[in-house]
């Protein structure tokens, strides 16, 4: 017997025993993962499914892993976690708050035996209805991160909350992108960047405690995002922020980033 299989359309249930008639347990929907607890009974099999046990028939699961996309009601803001057809996970966003760390807790049943391992997560920008939620996701032992994404503006304390600006002609940018790993933990280790600003407190945090592989900026300009390109089966294109380049350096302009 597999290990594991996957709800089929469009909806199906679990029941308390190996009877269509028996009290349904759970109901699952379309690509649903479900895991095999070794019984069977003719057509029926014991599973696990949405963290509740019961039974299903067999033929009413399939192999094949569907894309899954899970936009979570983090009230104001946003959040979604998407799962590849290959079992990869990527979070979008997190929300201000703790809903985004709740709904995860149960979606992989926290406590794991095993670390949920992200491949990736995008903060989009700055604004706290987009990265607060990812303060507690960070904190939990269970979840780990291979490279966080960016934009490239990160808040700091002092006067100019994102950095110096560079007016050309009429338009005033943002000229201090911090774009690769390496520039993003220097300025993280300074005590006197970070001051009292909640966004790169959090980020320190996490590379304090781990969670984090890497950081990288990424912009319009780079087409896609990386393991997600034009040639793949699966293409995540970035549509923004869309910088320009100012003294040789890339630079978008503020309202480009709220």
């Amino acid at each position: 017997m597999p290990t594991h299989a996957f709800a089929g359309y469009p909806t199906r249930y679990l029941h308390a025993e190996p009877d269509s008639h028996s009290d349904p347990v759970q109901q699952l929907i379309w690509g649903d993962w479900v895991g095999f607890l070794g019984e069977e009974s003719g057509e029926w099999a014991r599973v696990r499914g949405r963290n509740e046990n019961g039974w299903i028939k067999k033929d009413q699961l399939q192999d094949e892993r569907l894309l899954e996309v899970d936009f979570v009601d983090v009230g104001q803001g946003d959040g979604a976690l998407v799962v590849t057809p290959d079992n990869e996970l990527l979070l979008v966003d997190a929300g201000r708050f703790g809903n985004m760390l709740f709904y995860l807790s149960w979606r992989f049943d926290l406590p794991s035996d095993e670390p949920v391992a992200f491949r990736s997560a995008v903060i989009s920008h700055s604004d706290q209805d987009h990265y607060g939620g990812f303060a507690g996701l960070f904190a939990e032992p269970d979840f780990t991160f291979g490279t966080l994404y960016h934009n490239g503006l990160v808040e700091r304390a002092g006067a100019r909350l994102l950095g110096e600006r560079k007016k050309h002609g009429k338009i005033s940018y943002l000229t201090d992108l911090i774009l690769d790993d390496a520039s993003l933990r220097q300025r993280l280790a300074d005590v006197a960047f970070i001051g009292r600003k909640r966004y790169p407190g959090m980020l320190r945090d996490a590379v304090d405690a781990g969670r984090i592989g890497a950081f990288q900026a990424l912009t319009a300009t780079d087409g896609f995002l990386p393991d997600y390109e034009e040639d793949q089966d699966l293409r995540i294109e970035l549509l923004g922020p869309v910088p320009e380049t100012i003294d040789d350096r890339r630079a978008p302009r503020p309202a480009l980033v709220r």
